[in-house]
């Protein structure tokens, strides 16, 4: 009988996680796109002194204006223009004419007052917690569809062992039975002696993986029982 290493587990696996990130960072941009369509909008902003402001506000030519109170800076769009172009200037701490003034002039008015924790929060969402959390969901989807095509039904994420759960990335899901639960030993086998000793090796390996990991042994993916009805696979 034949023992082969299933090294096709092996390349199966890394196209898997290929695609498994190339999903995720589409989903991920048009995620970004249709839910969040200013994220990376930019506008073109130019700087202006305050004179020229009241000048703009005395011809009546201001659309609207965004007055920032923590360090009374103004932005200001224009009538008849795209709303991308805006203009910033620095306003007069304790202008009491100030907001008659742009009233008057019929330009919107809008005070702002930041909140700077707000604009952290929602930074560290869409770029951290967002994409680790498509990542994720997607990375569930594909380990379950790889656990239904290998005739697996069981939870899709196993966080102690094997698969896309905590710790088990790519590591074997493997587990030790006891000889005393299955009733049968290497000793049951008659012959197939080359085929035993390998996997007496995987066995020990399960058991005593220190052993192997001093010397930069890797544990096999799987094993593949090659022979004719009659010779042993099912007891091994």
């Amino acid at each position: 009988m034949e023992f082969k290493q299933m090294e096709m587990d092996d390349n199966k696996r890394r196209r898997n996680m290929i695609l498994y990130v190339l999903i995720a960072f589409v989903v991920y941009l048009v995620l970004s796109t249709v839910l969040f369509p200013n994220i990376g909008h930019t506008q073109q902003i130019t700087k202006t002194d305050y004179s020229t402001f009241v000048k703009a506000l005395d011809k009546k030519s201001v659309d609207k204006v965004e007055y920032n109170t923590d360090d009374y800076t103004i932005y200001y769009t224009k009538k008849g223009e795209d709303e991308n172009i805006a203009y910033k200037t620095t306003g007069v701490p304790n202008d009491a004419g100030f907001t008659d003034r742009v009233l008057e002039s019929g330009a919107s008015l809008e005070s702002v007052v930041p909140d700077k924790n707000s604009g952290l929060m929602t930074y560290y969402l869409l770029t951290l917690i967002l994409p680790m959390a498509i990542f994720f969901l997607i990375g569930w989807w594909l380990n379950r569809r790889m656990k239904k095509a290998m005739g697996d039904d069981g939870p899709s994420m196993n966080f102690g062992g094997g698969g896309f759960g905590g710790g088990g990335l790519g590591k074997s899901g493997a587990r030790v039975i006891a000889s005393k639960d299955v009733g049968v030993t290497f000793k049951d086998v008659a012959g197939q002696e080359e085929a035993k000793e390998s996997l007496k090796e995987v066995v020990d390996f399960l058991e005593k993986p220190q052993r192997y990991e001093e010397i930069g042994a890797k544990l096999p993916r799987g094993a593949l029982l090659v022979g004719p009805p009659g010779t042993g696979k099912t007891l091994l």
